[in-house]
């Protein structure tokens, strides 16, 4: 993996490649996946209450360390809290459920999953330093926030010497929302890492789409990867990507997830694979463009068909 780990603004050094486990119900398919992946090398580990499977990835952290694979400070356990228990009252209890699921005594970092419109952003900041203060999350991150409230956000958690470290965003070659929302120039400027989830654009970044629609993918079931999304357009973008990926001797998987981690400013990304071999493959990264293969991505994403 050709890629330095990166140090967050308190010193804490973090893998770059995550393990997520989005989308996975099968708690017995979620639990041997994410064994598979610490075994493969993965000791970044990204669940959240609302995934529901909290307590397969605690199930399979607890075999990996009772197998001598790993000890649990090798590890980078992150979760969520959701919505509903974001006010100051709720917030403390639904940490704790998390924990239990877990079965862990902490988590590494602890997200507020996406803002809550019925809570102010002051509450949830207070809610979040009380988890912190109790010493069973060390580190706070924000997820799906806009650019404007994460500079909300921001001098509260300041000024409560909350240590906030991170932003989970969606972040792709083919999703550049948080360069032009001012977002990424903003963590940049204030010490903040972003930490991009769905950096193959839901497998659009991989080989699956480039003959069509596979009869056994999302968007052939039509299900949140829609298919009017795979225009004409899209799809000679993908070709043409793929080929740039071949020329540099990667698959598109694996060209666009080291994409996300061409600087400091994305200090990890979040994959989702369930098969064995795309487990091992994701981690095959070659972070180090030229300026003119940088400047050939930008051409192809960004220029419109006419």
């Amino acid at each position: 993996m050709e890629r330095k780990d990166i140090v967050l603004n308190n010193g804490v050094t973090m893998p770059p490649i995550g393990y997520g486990v989005f989308r996975m119900t099968n708690l017995e398919e979620c639990e041997s996946a994410v064994v598979q992946a610490v075994k493969t090398g993965y000791r970044l580990i990204d669940t959240a209450a609302a995934y529901e499977n909290e307590t397969a990835v605690g199930k399979a952290i607890k075999r990996v360390i009772a197998e001598g694979i790993v000890k649990r400070e090798d590890l980078f356990v992150t979760t969520k809290l959701w919505i509903t228990d974001t006010n100051y009252e709720k917030a403390k209890e639904g940490f704790q459920r998390s924990l239990d699921r877990l079965g862990l005594d902490y988590v590494d970092i602890f997200y507020h999953h996406r803002p809550d419109p019925n809570t102010p952003i002051e509450e949830t900041c207070l809610a979040l330093k009380q988890i912190v203060d109790s010493g069973k999350a060390l580190y706070i991150g924000v997820s799906n926030y806009s650019f404007e409230q994460v500079k909300a956000a921001y001098p509260i958690f300041k000024e409560l010497k909350v240590p906030f470290v991170l932003l989970q965003m969606q972040y792709s070659i083919l999703d550049r929302t948080v360069e032009t929302s001012g977002l990424k120039k903003f963590a940049h400027e204030n010490g903040l890492a972003i930490t991009a989830y769905s950096p193959l654009a839901q497998g659009l970044l991989t080989d699956r789409y480039l003959h069509g629609i596979p009869e056994d993918s999302r968007m052939n079931r039509n299900l949140d990867l829609k298919r009017e999304r795979l225009t004409d357009e899209l799809s000679g973008k993908i070709v043409r990507l793929n080929e740039l990926a071949q020329a540099r001797g990667q698959t598109l998987a694996e060209m666009a997830l080291s994409w996300t981690l061409k600087d400091s400013d994305v200090a990890s990304s979040i994959v989702g694979a369930s098969r064995p071999q795309q487990i091992e493959d994701d981690l095959k990264i070659n972070a180090s463009f030229t300026e003119g293969e940088l400047a050939r991505i930008d051409d192809i994403v960004l220029t419109k068909e006419r």
